[in-house]
């Protein structure tokens, strides 16, 4: 596991906080930031109204993604490996549930969920097998993963944290591999690659 220390420096170098501590400005410049990615998720999935519909967040940051679907009337659960995160997180958004959660090792939440998202967080991990297994179990029959991963191209591998950067295809057999009907669906607006993931259980 990162020291605070650790996680703190790559916090502050990756995702630029106003203040180093984070506050309410940084969940609104991120929330604005990830609208005009969720308003792509809508283009493919019906995400407009939650309707008691239940998302899990895989590497959450601050929470701004799920800050949305909250107010869209998703019931919503954040999670994040980095416990220095986690306590900034549940300052700035005190009415929607946060919880440490190393992917690689499951999700000890005895429920299942409509949505799981992991936006620009399965690039980080190993024991893929293990993440995307883990994931699928957590998913209701006709749920989805939602996530996105960057393309390989020459500059998201200097990333050092950059441990499973990969191509589409690549993406695609992991998932198949676990029970997954994968669609791809490029971004032409950035250099990331979008995985539309629905779970065929």
């Amino acid at each position: 596991m990162r020291s605070k220390k650790q996680d703190f420096e790559y916090f502050r170098d990756y995702f630029k906080p106003k203040r180093k501590d984070w506050s309410t400005r940084d969940l609104i410049k991120y929330k604005n930031w990830y609208h005009s990615w969720v308003r792509h998720i809508d283009n493919f999935v019906d995400m407009r109204t939650g309707n008691g519909k239940k998302i899990f967040e895989v590497g959450s940051g601050i929470g701004a993604i799920v800050s949305i679907y909250s107010e869209r009337g998703f019931e919503c659960i954040r999670s994040d490996i980095s416990t220095y995160i986690l306590e900034r997180a549940k300052k700035l958004n005190p009415h929607i549930t946060f919880i440490f959660c190393d992917i690689a090792e499951g999700i000890e939440i005895n429920d299942t969920f409509d949505y799981i998202l992991g936006f620009e967080v399965l690039e980080h991990l190993t024991r893929l097998d293990k993440v995307i297994s883990n994931i699928h179990s957590k998913l209701r029959n006709g749920g989805y993963f939602i996530g996105s991963t960057p393309y390989p191209f020459p500059k998201n591998m200097l990333n050092p944290t950059h441990v499973s950067v990969k191509y589409p295809i690549e993406w695609k057999n992991l998932f198949e591999q676990q029970g997954f009907d994968v669609s791809i669906k490029p971004m032409s607006f950035l250099p990331f690659l979008y995985d539309w993931l629905k779970n065929k259980r």
